[in-house]
This record gives C-alpha cells, sequence and structure tokens, in this order.
C-alpha cells in the first residue's frame, strides 16, 4: 500500500549533476539550488525536479561523438555523415533520499525516464548552454535588454530612414 503513495512536492531527492563537475545553480521558488564546486549530489525536492524536467531547464549539449575515420584526426565532425552530433540532454537526474525508496521512480514516471539516467556527461563548451536549437558559437548578435525594434532595426542596419545618421 506505501507503494502505491504519490510523492508530494516536498519530499526530498537527491539531484545528480551528471558533468560530474557541480559549479553551478538553478532558481527555482525565489531559492537557490546550488550544486558547489566539486560536489556532484545535493538534496531537492519533488517540486524542484518537476520544475528542472517539464520547463526543460539545466538543459546541455554533449559533445559529438567520432566515427572511426575521425577518431584519431581533429575533423569537423559536425560535417561528416558517420559520426553521432551531440545530443541535447538534461544535466540533472535523480535518486532516491535515504528514507524515501521508490519515490525516484515515481517521479520520473511522472516527468519522464530521462530523470533516472545518471549517466555521466560531456558537456560541449562550444555551443550554448540553454539552447535546443544549433547554437554554436560563432557571429552573434548582442542586443541589450531593454532594447526597442527600432534598435534591433538599427542594429543590422536597416533604420526607418535610409539616409539617417544615428547619433548617441
Amino acid at each position: 500500500m506505501a507503494d502505491d503513495v504519490i510523492a508530494t512536492d516536498h519530499d526530498p531527492v537527491i539531484l545528480i549533476d551528471r558533468a560530474m563537475t557541480g559549479g553551478f545553480e538553478i532558481i527555482f521558488d525565489a531559492r537557490r539550488h546550488v550544486f558547489p564546486k566539486g560536489e556532484i549530489e545535493i538534496i531537492g525536492y519533488v517540486d524542484l525536479v518537476k520544475h528542472i524536467f517539464r520547463n526543460e531547464k539545466a538543459r546541455v549539449w554533449t559533445k559529438p561523438a567520432p566515427c572511426r575515420a575521425h577518431k584519431d584526426t581533429g575533423a569537423n565532425l559536425r560535417e561528416c555523415l558517420d559520426c553521432k552530433p551531440g545530443e541535447y540532454v538534461c544535466r540533472i537526474a535523480i535518486k532516491d533520499a535515504p528514507g524515501f525508496k521508490g519515490s525516484a521512480e515515481r517521479l520520473a514516471a511522472a516527468v519522464g525516464e530521462e530523470a533516472l539516467d545518471a549517466s555521466p556527461l560531456d558537456i560541449d563548451t562550444n555551443v550554448i548552454e540553454g539552447w535546443s536549437l544549433e547554437g554554436r558559437t560563432g557571429t552573434v548578435l548582442v542586443v541589450p535588454t531593454g532594447s526597442t525594434s527600432a534598435d534591433f532595426r538599427e542594429r543590422q542596419g536597416q533604420t526607418r530612414h535610409p539616409g539617417a545618421l544615428v547619433v548617441r
């Protein structure tokens, strides 16, 4: 009968940093949940885990895996059709907290089986974290927050008046 109980939002679970490095934080419900540098496990709660997995927080790109032909070369792996591209996965995994056996499995049934995958990750540092698109670093247009659409057009060279000089 105890196995039929669904975990409440305040039950503890252990969050695991799959990158095995620590040194990052997640902000949820006006609280900082910090993985100190070198720490790979912290105590979290069910509501935090639901937030992470349902809203796709703490997702990262893994490094591409080379094929046999490119294993020892420094070739661009993105151009080869046989090389396995990097994957967009969650950096966090969960496991049962002491005294709460089975809560991680019940929670994974609600948020997805990916939550239980605690295999180590190799994060691709050439990719912008938190973006599901091919966010490879390169030429980037930086627009400060609070900019208007007119500011954005000016930065692209599309002013409303083609002959106007922009003076700041």
